[in-house]
């Protein structure tokens, strides 16, 4: 499966504020699209700091033969390293799920490992 991201973000200190939009390709699904809104919780205000959040999303997924829209939520927890400077480094697990019908299944589940590098530009931080 081929997957790209984009996000933005704005880190308040005690909390971080996400906006998620992604899509993926495979064999088996043609299209898949969402967006999330996370709340992040980094469990200290240090230069390395590990992390709990949750996000809910809106799903589109698409197979050759059918295609539905659906709402999802997410669970995740990693670490931040370099918080405060420019440019970051982020490692995170996450599971999703995505309340979408296709087929016998009535959700869509997975487990990710996230490697991220951002930069920070302006008020916002982009990934």
């Amino acid at each position: 499966m081929l997957t790209l991201e984009g996000s933005a973000i704005y880190d308040g200190g005690s909390f971080i504020v996400q906006i998620l939009h992604g899509q993926s390709w495979s064999e088996t699904c043609t299209e898949y699209r969402m967006v999330e809104f996370s709340f992040i919780k980094p469990l200290s205000c240090n230069e390395i700091s590990p992390y709990l959040g949750s996000g809910i999303a809106i799903h589109r997924i698409a197979t050759s033969s059918e295609s539905n829209d659906g709402f999802g939520f997410s669970v995740n927890t990693g670490i931040i390293a370099l918080r405060r400077q420019d440019v970051r480094v982020v490692l995170e697990v996450k599971y999703a799920s995505a309340l979408v019908p296709i087929g016998s299944r009535e959700s869509q589940q997975a487990i990710t490992l996230t490697l991220g590098v951002s930069y920070k530009a302006g008020g916002l931080l982009h990934f």
